[in-house]
C-alpha cells in the first residue's frame, strides 16, 4: 500500500536522525577505544585525567561531552568497576544513541577504557600509595594490581607494597623473637669451705697425687683441705686465698710442683718466698705444707709463758717477728701446747734455740707468726705420727 509522500519523508528523515546518532555514538566509543589504546601502550600513562577517559555508570558520552564524573569520584576499588559497569549497562548505551547495539558496542569499549585507565590513573595510583603508606591489607593492594594492564607499574607498585607489609610482619616477628629472654651461662664451679660432693674428692685426690698434703680424700672441703688448695695456689703464681675457682681448677692440670733445694737424704726445708715447707725424702720431694712464717715486723706483746717450774706467768714481749735463715737440725719437741715468748705452739719442733715447726689455729696466706713456722695442728699432728721430723733431722731455711 501505497504512503503519502510526506509520511514517506518523514520515516526518511528520523531514519537518517537515528543513522547520524548511532554514528556519532560508534565514532565516540571508537574515539574512546583508541584513546585507551594509546594510554595502555604507555605513552600517556598516569599523565592523562581520569575524569576525561573513564565513567563511573550513566551516559557513555560524558567523555565526550565533557561531564564532570571522574575517577576520584569512583570507589576505592577501582575505575575497573565502573568501566565494567558501564560496559555491562545496556540502557547507557540506549540513552546515548538510542540504538541497544550500539549502546552495547559503546558501553563495551568506554569498559574497556575505564578499566584499564583505572589501574593507571592518578586517582588509582593514589590509591595504591595509600595502600603501600598505611600498611592496608594485601587484598586491597592485590585487587589494585589487577585493574591494572602488564606493563603499567601499577602491578609493580602494588607488589612492593604487599611485599612491604609482610616484610614488616615479618620483621615484627622477629624483633619479638631477638628479644626473648636467653638461658643464663650456667655458674662457674666455685669450691670452698663446706663444700662437699665428688668434685671435691676428685680435687682432693688430685693433690694429694702432686704431693699436697691433706688428711684424706673424703669429699669434704675442711681446713686441710683449704690448706693445700692454698698450698698448690702459693706453688702455681696464684692468688692464694684457699677457694678453688675456675682459675685454680685450671691449673690443677698443670700439675705444679715445687722444686726443693735438697737432691739427696732427708730435709725440712722452708721456703720463705713461697711460704711452704717441704717434706723431702730420699732427695724426693715427699709432701708440700702451707706455713705462715715471721713478718719481719717488730712488735710488743703481752704473752703467757710456761714456767720450768709448771707454772705460768704473764710477760710483755717486744721484738722483731724474724724467721732465722740459715741449715739448722730438729732438736727437741714437745709433745703438747707450749706457751712462750713467741706465743702459742701446739707439738712444737723446734730447730733453734726457740724457733720451731707448730701447729696452730690460723694459717693465713701470708707472713703472721712471731718468727716460727706455722701449719695447721692436723699437719704437726701426721708430722709427729709418722715420725718426719726426728730429732737431728735437717732443717733448711731460706
Amino acid at each position: 500500500m501505497c504512503q503519502p509522500a510526506h509520511s514517506r519523508s518523514g520515516d526518511l528523515v528520523r531514519s537518517s536522525k537515528t543513522a547520524r546518532l548511532a554514528a556519532v555514538g560508534i565514532s565516540a566509543a571508537l574515539l574512546v577505544a583508541c584513546s585507551s589504546g594509546t594510554n595502555d601502550a604507555g605513552s600517556s600513562g598516569a599523565q592523562q585525567p581520569a575524569a576525561t577517559t573513564s565513567t563511573t555508570g550513566g551516559n557513555t558520552d560524558a567523555g565526550l561531552a565533557g561531564a564532570t564524573t571522574t575517577g576520584a569520584d569512583a570507589p576505592a576499588s577501582g575505575g575497573a568497576t565502573a568501566g565494567s559497569s558501564a560496559g555491562s549497562d545496556d540502557a547507557a548505551g540506549t540513552d546515548a544513541a538510542g540504538s541497544t547495539a550500539a549502546g552495547s558496542a559503546a558501553g563495551t569499549v568506554g569498559g574497556t577504557a575505564a578499566t584499564s585507565k583505572a589501574a593507571t590513573s592518578p586517582a588509582a595510583t593514589a590509591s595504591t600509595a595509600a595502600t603501600s603508606g598505611t600498611g592496608a591489607s594485601g587484598t586491597a593492594s592485590s585487587t589494585a594490581a589487577g585493574s591494572g594492564t602488564a606493563g603499567s607499574g601499577t602491578a609493580g607498585s602494588s607488589t612492593a607494597a604487599s611485599s612491604s607489609s609482610a616484610d614488616g610482619s615479618t620483621g615484627s616477628s622477629s624483633s619479638s623473637s631477638a628479644t626473648a629472654s636467653s638461658t643464663p651461662p650456667p655458674k662457674p664451679t666455685l669450691l670452698k669451705t663446706g663444700s662437699s660432693g665428688t668434685e671435691v674428692q676428685q680435687l682432693q685426690q688430685q693433690l694429694l697425687d702432686l704431693g699436697y698434703w691433706l688428711e684424706t680424700a673424703d669429699g669434704n672441703y675442711g681446713q686441710t683441705t683449704q690448706q693445700a688448695v692454698m698450698a698448690y695456689q702459693k706453688a702455681a703464681g696464684i692468688p692464694a686465698d684457699g677457694v678453688a675457682g675456675p682459675q685454680t681448677l685450671e691449673a690443677i692440670k698443670q700439675q705444679v710442683q715445687p722444686q726443693p733445694r735438697t737432691t739427696s737424704g732427708d730435709a725440712i726445708e722452708i721456703d720463705l718466698p713461697k711460704q711452704l715447707i717441704y717434706i723431702v725424702q730420699g732427695g724426693e720431694l715427699k709432701y708440700t705444707i702451707n706455713t705462715s712464717t715471721g713478718t719481719g715486723q717488730p712488735y710488743t706483746q703481752e704473752v703467757e709463758v710456761d714456767n720450768p717450774d709448771g707454772t705460768t706467768t704473764k710477760e710483755v714481749v717486744s721484738d722483731v717477728a724474724i724467721t732465722p735463715t740459715g741449715e739448722y737440725q730438729i732438736q727437741r719437741g714437745i709433745d703438747g701446747m707450749r706457751k712462750s715468748k713467741l706465743g702459742k705452739l701446739w707439738r712444737p719442733r723446734y730447730f733453734y734455740e726457740g724457733w720451731a715447726i707448730h701447729g696452730a689455729e690460723y694459717i693465713p696466706n701470708y707472713p703472721a707468726s712471731h718468727g716460727c713456722a706455722r701449719m695447721s695442728n692436723a699437719a704437726i699432728d701426721f708430722i709427729w705420727a709418722n715420725d718426719l721430723a726426728p730429732i737431728g733431722m735437717k732443717v733448711w731455711v731460706y
